[in-house]
């Protein structure tokens, strides 16, 4: 069961008709669980611990069997589920994980991560790329936008198809948020998002161009007036609308980000696509960096364009690349900090 962005594991008594739970730690995830010789295993993972089997008897209660053991300290990371009050009122998750030193003076270097679409749940997992970010001094961030599955279809539904707008104005609220609270400050604020996520971020680099320092924009979405012409596009008209449909049309042209470049100052943004992506299609991300480049008036501050010529639909291969994109500028002392 998914109860508050994590999975928590409950045993149903068919003979009591009783439901328990069995006490796995909170902000995990359930990845595997099966049944030996009477005991059951449960396996386990979260953003701080890589993999740990449970088992599980109602004589002997919940046990730690085993774990994968990692070589760096990740006992001085700390994670956080919050809240924030998105435009409407409606709180928004948001998991924040950080060093504990940490202060939150507006002075951190913040990666944050969002998706938003397709009734996907974002659920807690192990990433080596961002705690090694946290671990020297960085501050990642998960936020669960309406247009997941994170609280049933109702949470889909208000920020799929004519609410899609929803999705992007609730990542908007989670930039102020961080912000506010002093996790970072514009000129710290590192954004990264693939495919619905691409689309995402493609949306808040149009938007709030001055709230973000760089972006990392993998395999997007960003004519959205023509998606459902490309590859697999036609499919997906459940989130997004039908543009052939004049009413769903005025909506997408609201958020579409290929047509809501404008002349500004933009911040430093690495558009990353495949080649031989058959989902989205390359052109979408091609056509996007030309025109955001084409409009772009910061002079200290580019536009980036990396076309994997052998890769589909995926952002997460050459992770240094993307490392080192987020070092550079959000100026962060990263190989040298402790």
């Amino acid at each position: 069961m998914f109860e508050n962005v994590s999975h928590q594991f409950y045993i149903y008594y068919t003979e009591k008709s009783t439901l328990k739970n069995v006490g796995i730690p909170e902000g995990g995830t359930v990845t595997d669980y099966k049944t030996v010789g009477g005991k059951l295993y449960i396996y386990w993972t979260s953003y701080l611990d890589k993999g740990i089997l449970y088992s599980y008897t109602e004589k002997e209660g919940l046990k730690k069997e085993s774990e994968i053991k990692i070589k760096a300290d990740l006992g001085r990371l700390r994670h956080e589920l919050l809240f924030y009050p998105s435009f409407d009122g409606t709180q928004i998750p948001i998991d924040v994980i950080y060093r504990d030193d940490m202060k939150f003076d507006g002075n951190n270097p913040l990666i944050l991560y969002g998706y938003g679409g397709f009734r996907m749940i974002l659920f807690p997992q192990f990433s080596s790329f961002f705690n090694l970010w946290a671990l020297k001094g960085g501050i990642y961030a998960v936020v669960h936008l309406r247009g997941g599955g994170e609280y049933g279809d109702r949470w889909y539904k208000t920020g799929a198809g004519k609410n899609k707008n929803t999705t992007f104005r609730d990542f908007h609220y989670a930039m102020q948020f961080l912000i506010d609270k002093g996790y970072t400050s514009k000129e710290k604020l590192g954004i990264i998002g693939s495919s619905q996520g691409g689309l995402l971020t493609s949306v808040a680099v149009t938007r709030d161009a001055d709230m973000i320092r760089s972006a990392i924009i993998g395999t997007p979405l960003t004519d959205m007036v023509n998606y459902t012409n490309i590859k697999s596009g036609k499919y997906w008209t459940a989130d997004y609308g039908d543009p052939a449909n004049e009413e769903n049309l005025k909506n997408i042209l609201t958020y579409s980000p290929y047509h809501n470049i404008k002349k500004t100052y933009y911040p430093d943004i690495l558009i990353k696509g495949g080649v031989q992506d058959s989902l989205v299609g390359a052109i979408h991300a091609e056509k996007f960096a030309m025109k955001l480049k084409e409009n772009n008036l910061s002079k200290d501050r580019d536009v980036y364009l990396y076309m994997d010529p052998d890769k589909g639909h995926s952002m997460w291969k050459n992770q240094e690349m993307l490392i080192e994109f987020f070092v550079k500028t959000l100026e962060f002392d990263y190989f040298k900090a402790e």
